[in-house]
């Protein structure tokens, strides 16, 4: 809504009268005009429907997360480690000792004969 203050300003300008047609008119041409400062997504979002929406979707989001953490398996340890470096060194030291074959046993020693050299 166009003030009066401002109407007063621009008739002042053009050195018009204050007649009532007049001031009609102008408030006409103004509220007209398209309004310039919010755009058109944030008067979008400014909307309290849209504001309602968003909270609730931001609600349904923290819901289905929370419910993912609780109902995560929890990881098998048996919290004899202090850190989880530790943690980790030892399960690389288990998966790097089942991975590495174990050495064979060296061949019985034969009496040589001194034959061959």
């Amino acid at each position: 809504m166009i003030r009066d203050d401002d109407l007063s300003r621009l008739l002042g300008a053009v050195r018009a009268d204050a007649e009532p047609a007049l001031w009609t008119r102008v408030r006409a041409r103004i509220e007209a005009r398209p309004r310039a400062g919010v755009g058109g997504w944030w008067a979008w979002v400014m909307r309290p429907a849209a504001l309602g929406a968003s909270l609730a979707v931001f609600a349904g989001a923290v819901a289905v997360s929370a419910a993912l953490v609780t109902t995560a398996p929890r990881a098998l340890t048996d919290g004899s480690y202090e850190s989880l470096t530790e943690a980790l060194v030892a399960d690389l030291n288990g998966s790097a000792a089942a991975a590495m074959p174990t050495p064979a046993t060296p061949p019985a020693a034969t009496p040589d004969s001194g034959g061959a050299r």
